[in-house]
């Protein structure tokens, strides 16, 4: 159970940070235009 809830909560920091790093990408361009 525990493992079950690391790994849930491992998968939605990465999530987040992939979200994160993607709009940063997005903030970036559109700052290039």
């Amino acid at each position: 159970m525990a493992l079950y809830k690391l790994s849930a909560i491992t998968m939605h920091v990465t999530v987040l940070f992939e979200v994160s790093q993607t709009l940063l990408v997005c903030d970036v361009s559109k700052l290039n235009k």
